[in-house]
């Protein structure tokens, strides 16, 4: 991860809930969807350095649990 970070973070590939994944998505504070992340890109980092200064949320979703988490660009 870094979190806050300006570029790319990376996420922990080996947590089973991350293995279930069927969307990684970059929420806005306004709720508007900033970034759809390919899930086979995952291993070479999501890169948000297109994406405005701000917080986010980063939203994973399995076919049973939605994770968010917030990550803040600077």
């Amino acid at each position: 991860f870094p979190n806050p970070t300006n570029s790319i973070f990376y996420l922990d590939h080996s947590n089973q809930f991350l293995k279930e994944a069927s969307s990684i998505l970059i929420i806005d504070q306004h709720g508007r969807l900033s970034k759809s992340i390919p899930l086979q890109s995952l291993k070479n980092g999501i890169d948000i350095s297109n994406l405005v200064n701000g917080s986010y949320i980063l939203q994973i979703t399995t076919p049973n649990k939605v994770f968010t988490k917030k990550i803040i660009k600077h």
